[in-house]
């Protein structure tokens, strides 16, 4: 994800300036995404978390969506039993797993909150896709790059 940061965007995998990566670094929306995280720190370490965490969302929707097609009985029955272990739905059920893998013992940061929560805070606080999950109120801000 650190190859698609604010300072990586440009290049392609060779260090070369890449004019498809220029244009992106110059749209609009992706300099507006930038402003709208810039009083984060570690801002390329934020927009990997936040780029892994829509890639990820991304791949669990397309799967889900694939194995809810599947009709061969044996896979059909598998599957119907790995949805209904919970009420919750699927989109919920992928945020609850992303803030159990954040789970540590972790330090403190300078605010004295654990790294790891407030990491995790950072990706969900710009996550359109958790509020629908949770049917949270709509933010005035998010921060979205592409």
């Amino acid at each position: 994800m650190h190859a698609i940061d604010k300072d990586n965007v440009q290049y392609d995998s060779k260090g070369t300036l890449n004019e498809t990566g220029i244009e992106i670094a110059n749209l609009p929306r992706f300099k507006e995404g930038l402003e709208c995280l810039s009083n984060t720190n570690f801002i390329n370490d934020r927009l990997a978390d936040i780029g892994g965490l829509n890639l990820a969302y991304s791949a669990y929707l397309e799967s889900n969506k694939n194995s809810s097609k599947d009709v061969s009985s044996e896979n059909s029955n598998r599957n119907q039993g790995a949805r209904n272990f919970t009420n919750l739905p699927l989109q919920q059920v992928f945020f609850l797993n992303l803030a159990q893998s954040f789970c540590t013992d972790g330090f403190p940061n300078v605010d004295g909150q654990d790294d790891e929560t407030w990491r995790l805070e950072q990706m969900l606080i710009s996550s359109a896709p958790f509020d629908r999950a949770f049917e949270c109120p709509a933010k005035d801000r998010q921060c979205e790059l592409w």
